[in-house]
């Protein structure tokens, strides 16, 4: 109770410093986001894993957040603090034990579930990607506060405390699970790499007998982060990604969730796509749908849309005709309000379509629900890569995809 308190301290004191700069902003008619991003990226960081994925999903929410507080948040992908020096040395002991390396590991990143290190094997780069020690506790912990958090804001209508934020911790629980995590990367090396399906897709290779349900140890990428690439250099592996996406989501039925920029890596022309944490997949006949449902919106044909969403993508409930027509006219509105515009908003979309379908006794199928959400966190990170409607984007490639 008492660390709970402290924290809410700590949280009370930087949403005042927030409010303070943005005071001091409007009087001097100066910008202050990118120290009101720092703080609150402060903020995530102390609520823990919980706090830092509620954070890195409002990255990307450009229409809610400006933009130099979003990119300031961006950070919390793949540069978090990494870990105190006894309890790195407990780690790093531990990992020589499974790996053998040969060279004094090199942290390289650091993440809310793992810390990364660069070291050696038997002459050859290697990367230990180590889960951090009580991870468990600290996501139950990190919950909890945020939880409560959630709980008083909505006591003074603030915010609504629904499913959401347990969804947010399915995901985090699913990051932790490193022996299928290998088993993705697995999968998606042999079917990019080594496959050659892709010359420009680099995937790195997994080395499963210097893993454990700890440790996963995997091929060095060498490359830059999409951040500090120009123009002409981001417009190729815009195109390069979405060749991937198209091809893993749409033709495969088995993508990558997690594709912001913080797993991207530019390899001289070449994409490099790492952390198979969150992946995804849909049967044959979910493909289609899939396809069928994000081809209307495209065409801005949002009544066709809706009716395939209620017909083929939400839980199959008994309505009579009337409802069901008042149901289509719903959604096909919200999704006019959400898509309708030049930066469409997929995140919101889904939430109210699940909302609204759960109005009329249904609701929005979580493996769907699912892939829109991975769908839209692509459709991020092409924004950041300057594409600002992904819509406008598939309306020049979707109808002729690529042949390999």
């Amino acid at each position: 109770m008492f660390s709970f308190l402290f924290f809410f301290s700590v949280l009370t004191l930087n949403i005042f410093r927030i409010f303070w700069y943005y005071i001091i902003g409007n009087i001097l008619a100066r910008d202050n986001s990118t120290e009101i991003g720092i703080i609150l990226r402060s903020i995530f960081i102390h609520m823990g894993p919980t706090g830092i994925k509620i954070g890195q999903v409002l990255s990307h929410r450009i229409d809610i957040l400006p933009q130099k507080i979003c990119a300031v948040l961006s950070k919390l992908t793949d540069n978090l603090p990494g870990l105190g020096i006894n309890e790195e040395k407990k780690l790093l002991n531990y990992a020589k034990t499974v790996v053998n390396y040969n060279s004094p590991p090199i942290k390289i990143g650091a993440g809310c579930i793992a810390v990364t290190y660069l070291t050696t094997v038997k002459n050859n780069d290697v990367v230990m990607k180590i889960k951090r020690p009580n991870i468990d506790k600290d996501l139950e912990l990190s919950f909890n506060r945020v939880c409560n958090i959630l709980y008083l804001l909505s006591k003074f209508g603030l915010i609504n405390l629904n499913e959401k934020i347990y969804k947010i911790k399915d995901s985090l629980y699913r990051q932790t699970d490193f022996e299928y995590e290998l088993s993705e990367l697995e999968y998606f090396y042999k079917r990019y790499n080594q496959s050659k399906l892709f010359d420009k897709i680099i995937i790195p290779k997994p080395y499963p007998e210097l893993s454990d349900k700890n440790i996963i140890t995997l091929e060095y990428l060498r490359g830059k982060n999409v951040d500090n690439l120009e123009k002409k250099q981001k417009e190729n592996i815009a195109n390069t990604l979405w060749d991937f996406c198209f091809h893993s989501s749409f033709i495969d039925g088995h993508w990558h969730s997690d594709l912001h920029k913080g797993n991207l890596l530019y390899m001289d022309d070449k994409l490099g796509i790492i952390d198979f944490g969150l992946t995804g997949r849909l049967k044959g006949f979910e493909k289609s749908i899939i396809l069928n449902y994000n081809t209307h919106i495209l065409k801005k044909e949002w009544f066709s849309a809706a009716r395939l969403y209620i017909t083929k993508m939400t839980e199959k409930c008994e309505m009579s005709d009337e409802k069901k027509n008042n149901f289509e006219i719903d959604i096909t509105n919200i999704l006019f309000k959400n898509f309708g515009k030049n930066n469409p908003d997929m995140i919101n979309c889904v939430s109210e379509m699940d909302n609204c379908s759960r109005h009329y006794g249904t609701r929005f199928n979580n493996r769907y629900a699912k892939f829109e959400l991975a769908f839209s966190t692509m459709a991020s990170t092409m924004v950041e890569l300057g594409h600002d409607n992904i819509y406008e984007y598939m309306g020049k490639t979707l109808m002729k995809p690529k042949s390999h």
